[in-house]
Formats: C-alpha cells, sequence, structure tokens
C-alpha cells in the first residue's frame, strides 16, 4: 500500500498549493523603486552625454550610420512581427497597435536606409544626408504616433465584461496607407539642405516624434503598469530613449557626421531592443502563468475527482491485480513454477503443464526432483539451495522428464521469496530451448563438416570482406602463398600483405569487380616452388539480406588439365600437317 499513499492526489495537492502562490507573488511583485530609478538614471546618463563633447567615431561616418540604420531596421521587422504574434494569441489593442507601428517604421527605415546609401538617386553626398535625415524623422513621427496609439487603444478596449475588441483590418488599411503615403512623400520631396549648424536647434523638426514620445511615455507611466508587468516596464524604457533620440540628439545634429548624428541612431536601436526584450518577458511570463494555471487546474481536479473514490478504487485495484497478475502467470509462454524448500509444488503455470505433459492432479504429488532429468540433478539441487541461501540463479539450465519420457531442455533463472526473514520458495521463470539446442548441435556438425570438406580438398578457398581484407582461409590457401612468399597469411591481411607485390594489384581487380555483383573464372599462371603452375580461378559475391558483404574465391590446380589439353592440341596439329603432307 506504500505506493498508493505516497502517491496520494491529497499531497500532490498539498504540494501544488504550497508552491503555487510563491511563483504567482514573485511575477505579480512591485518594482516602482528599482524601475523609477533606473528610468531617471538612464534620462541623467543619455542627458549628460547629449550636452556633454563626445569623440567622433573611429570608423568612417556612411559605414555606421548604415550599419546602425541596417540593425534598426531588422529590429523593427523583430518586433513588428511579434508583436503581432503576440496580438493573436490574446487580442489586444496595445500589441496589434506595436506591430503594425514597427512593421510600417521597418519599410520607412528601409527608404531611410536606401535614401542614406544613395539608391538610385545619383545625388550628391550633402542632398542624400539631407533626405535621409527627413526620412529618419518620418519614421519617428509614425512610429511614435503608432506607440502613443497603442495606449489610447487600452483606454478604449476597458476590463473586464465591458471590454471592447478593435478590429485588425482597418488598422492594418491605415497604416499601411499612412506608410505609403510617407515613402512616396519622401520620394518627391526636393533635395533642400535640412541641416541647419547655426541655428540653435539644427533640426527642429524632430521635436515632432520626440514630443509624440514624450505623450506616450507619460500615458505608459500614468497607466501604472510598469510598476508590475515587465513588458510595461521595458516599453517605458523604450520611451525615454526615444524621447532623447529625437529630443536630445538628432535634433541637434548639425551634420550627418557629428557625435549627435550618430548618438541618435545608436539609441533607436536601443529602444527598438527594449520593445523587443519587453515582448519576450511578455511572452515568457504569459506561458509562465498559463503553465502554471492549467497544472494547478488539472492537479486539483485530479485530486478532487480521486479523493472521491480513493477508497474504493483501492480496494478494487487489489482485487484486479491480484486477478491480472493470475491471468499474466498462467498464459505467459515460459514456463513458471514456485517450489518448496522440500521440492514440493506450490505453483506451476497452464505453459508448464502443456510443454511438460502433466495434469494440475499429477503436479499437486510430484516432487521437482522427481521431473528432472538424473544427469542434471545434483547441479540443479545445488543452484537451488543457493537461491534459498539468498543467491539470485541469474542462469540456470534444467533438462526436465516429460509426462512421455522425453527430456525437454529449459534454461532461465531462479531466486527466493521470503517471508519474515526465512526462505519459503523458490520462483523460477523458464523458457523452452529445446529446439533451440538441437539447431545449435546441428548448425555446429554442419560448420564442422564443411569445414573439414575445406580443409581436406585440395583446392585453395579463401574469401575477404568488402574492405579486401582476409577473413577465412583453407590450408591449401596458406600452403600455396607461403610457398610463394615465404610467410604464412593471417587475417585482416591486404591483398598487399598475402600475394606477391607484382600479383597484389590483379586480385584487388578482380576483388572490385567481384563485388560489384559479378561471379566470374580467371585463368591465372603463378610460379610456385620454382615450377608454373595454372589455376583456374572462380570468383564469387557473397550475398546477404544486406546486400554483398565479401567475396569467395576458389582456387583449382589445372597445370596437368592444361597441359593434357596442349599436347592434344600439339598432336592434332601435327596429325593436320600430316594429312596435307600425305
Amino acid at each position: 500500500m506504500n505506493w498508493i499513499e505516497e502517491g496520494s492526489p491529497r499531497t500532490k495537492r498539498r504540494s501544488v498549493a504550497a508552491t503555487t502562490p510563491g511563483a504567482a507573488a514573485f511575477l505579480n511583485a512591485d518594482r516602482s523603486v528599482p524601475r523609477a530609478s533606473f528610468y531617471f538614471f538612464s534620462f541623467v546618463v543619455l542627458l549628460i552625454f547629449a550636452v556633454g563633447p563626445l569623440a567622433p567615431p573611429p570608423i568612417p561616418a556612411d559605414g555606421v550610420h548604415d550599419i546602425l540604420e541596417a540593425l534598426a531596421t531588422l529590429l523593427a521587422f523583430v518586433v513588428g512581427a511579434l508583436a503581432l504574434v503576440r496580438f493573436y494569441t490574446k487580442k489586444r489593442g496595445t500589441f496589434l497597435f506595436l506591430g503594425t507601428g514597427f512593421l510600417g517604421s521597418a519599410l520607412l527605415d528601409l527608404v531611410h536606409l536606401l535614401f542614406s546609401m544613395g539608391v538610385g538617386q545619383g545625388a550628391a553626398a550633402g542632398e542624400i544626408a539631407d533626405v535621409s535625415a527627413v526620412s529618419f524623422t518620418a519614421s519617428g513621427a509614425y512610429l511614435s504616433a503608432f506607440l502613443l496609439a497603442s495606449w489610447v487603444a487600452w483606454r478604449w478596449e476597458g476590463k473586464g465584461e465591458q471590454r471592447k475588441t478593435i478590429q485588425e483590418v482597418p488598422v492594418y488599411l491605415v497604416a499601411g496607407l499612412l506608410a505609403v503615403g510617407l515613402i512616396l512623400l519622401l520620394f518627391s520631396l526636393p533635395l533642400t539642405n535640412v541641416f541647419f549648424p547655426d541655428a540653435l536647434l539644427p533640426q527642429p523638426v524632430e521635436l515632432l516624434p520626440a514630443g509624440l514620445l514624450l505623450l506616450a511615455m507619460v500615458a505608459y507611466l500614468a497607466k501604472g503598469q510598469w510598476r508590475f508587468d515587465a513588458f510595461e516596464h521595458w516599453m517605458v524604457m523604450a520611451l525615454v530613449i526615444g524621447v532623447m533620440a529625437h529630443g536630445g540628439y538628432m535634433a541637434f545634429a548639425a551634420t550627418p557626421q557629428d557625435a549627435q548624428f550618430h548618438g541618435a541612431h545608436v539609441l533607436k536601436v536601443l529602444s527598438h531592443t527594449c520593445v523587443l526584450v519587453g515582448l519576450l518577458a511578455s511572452v515568457y511570463v504569459t506561458f509562465r502563468r498559463e503553465e502554471e494555471a492549467a497544472e494547478f487546474a488539472q492537479t486539483a481536479n485530479t485530486a478532487l475527482a480521486s479523493e472521491i473514490d480513493f477508497r474504493r478504487k483501492a480496494e478494487r485495484i487489489l482485487q484486479e491485480s491480484e486477478e491480472r497478475l493470475q491471468d499474466f502467470l498462467d498464459n505467459a509462454n515460459d514456463l513458471i513454477q514456485s517450489v518448496a524448500p522440500d521440492g514440493s509444488f506450490l505453483y506451476v503455470n497452464r505453459a508448464w503443464m502443456e510443454v511438460l505433459g502433466y495434469s494440475a492432479k499429477e503436479v499437486q504429488r510430484l516432487n521437482f526432483y522427481d521431473v528432472i532429468h538424473p544427469t542434471c540433478r545434483d547441479r540443479c539441487a545445488r543452484q537451488f539451495r543457493a537461491a534459498l541461501e539468498g543467491e539470485p540463479q541469474a542462469a540456470v539450465e534444467i533438462d526436465f522428464l516429460t509426462a512421455d519420457r522425453r527430456v525437454v531442455r529449459c534454461s532461465g533463472s531462479a531466486n527466493a521469496r521470503f517471508q519474515d526473514g526465512e526462505a519459503v520458495a523458490t520462483r523460477s521463470i523458464l523458457r523452452d530451448i529445446t529446439t533451440q539446442t538441437e539447431t545449435r548441435r546441428e548448425l555446429e556438425a554442419f560448420q564442422a563438416n564443411l569445414q573439414a570438406l575445406v580443409e581436406n580438398t585440395g583446392d585453395a578457398i579463401w574469401s575477404v570482406d568488402r574492405s579486401l581484407r582476409l577473413i577465412t582461409f583453407n590450408t591449401a590457401f596458406s600452403m600455396a602463398l607461403e610457398a610463394r612468399t615465404g610467410r604464412e597469411p593471417n587475417v585482416q591481411d591486404l591483398p598487399e600483405d598475402a600475394f606477391p607485390a607484382g600479383d597484389a594489384g590483379w586480385y584487388r581487380e578482380m576483388y572490385q569487380r567481384a563485388l560489384k555483383g559479378a561471379a566470374f573464372s580467371e585463368l591465372r599462371d603463378e610460379e610456385i616452388g620454382g615450377q608454373e603452375r595454372s589455376f583456374e580461378l572462380f570468383f564469387n559475391p557473397i550475398r546477404e539480406a544486406m546486400g554483398i558483404t565479401g567475396v569467395a574465391v576458389f582456387g583449382k590446380d589445372v597445370t596437368a588439365r592444361r597441359h593434357t589439353q596442349v599436347a592434344l592440341r600439339m598432336a592434332q596439329e601435327e596429325a593436320e600437317r600430316a594429312n596435307v603432307a600425305k
């Protein structure tokens, strides 16, 4: 019963109830002071860098700008896509406007990047820089408007049962038309100077996106969720950086090469990164809460349902487990027996009786050692005594005598069942291996006969694997090679190791030919013991289920046959010449 008590639903419910509130409290903790301090510190640092002297970048200005703008464009696309994914998981207008705003801004940033690179313009560098700056402002104003609209959407939707739903199609249409309109406007702008280096504010147009971002920042701060929500926190941080990028840096950029110009682009990348971090944190927190809620609900429901019928099921489980165990033992294919220390049978299953041919009544009056063949009786007695002493027998072989006095060989394992520290029975699970044993013996006899046949034939027989390494060979092959090379061949020898240097290449070629599936024969003359001998070599691929695994070769000495053929041919030619002369 320990398994029921340790895994009871009541225990599980107490465990979940004890841990879940802690996780929820951690996710909803009030972090007002550290986050507000972080905003203030970030603003002060950015302000100091904005009004203080900054060293120019150590790399060419155009390269710095293009890299930063490409990175900002990529981040805008990623943030926009992720925000829309977040919107469709749980439709909230905030994420809809964020997604469309960042995707539209990404398109404008792409145009801005193309302008800065002078793609298709053919304009001077100064004119390109001017339009590049205007496109930077247009992208910032577009995005800031949608960030402010995301807060407006949150206010309009409301909360609870009265919550409204924003239709995404109109938002997509407005965002697309606005982005396309701004792009067309940028393409139609005259290339005029937009930098006023002598003015107090070299780029006053940057105050438009800076003002919109400032309004959005104030709105999100007033919303108050930045104190608890990770996404809202990083959103406010992105707005702080965005305000400084447009109002503190880009607005004071006198030329496309100065520190304020590059600083604005760096802050733009940081702002996009903050929103991306916030979205990822929001996704993580959402999934974490959903997972915890689902686990808690599932566990609570399971515990409640199990609590009702726990006792009833426990009693039924015990009864069913006994029935299943009995059914399993009776219907197992293996022979299962339980024997008392005195050798009387306590239990045998159906397969035991069917294989050995004893009835249930006969088993009741039989002793275990009465049904064992005398040749293995002493060995089995020792093994079962060892099992009763607490030593499990992992490998037991028993030759049983059946009811009709046949011998059935079984193999298996045996151990003892203890009660109050005393062995009360041995338990054995055995498998009939009679057929397997006979098959093994037949195979061994066949292999012995085959080995004798191979060894006693006068022909050389050998085989190689797919790597052309020698795997088997008979004495005739070994003696022939030893006579030619002065050394005995060894398993794993390559052709260069086994044959004379001049013959190895020919044998390699024949092996490769046979490995491709061809069975063929070749006549070859070889010098053995100072005499030239003729051999007919038969090459046959070794085919198995997995394919061709090697080559078997039979070498037959046909020297006498070839001499006879030569003699016959010469006699025939002599007779023909005599006939012609006659």
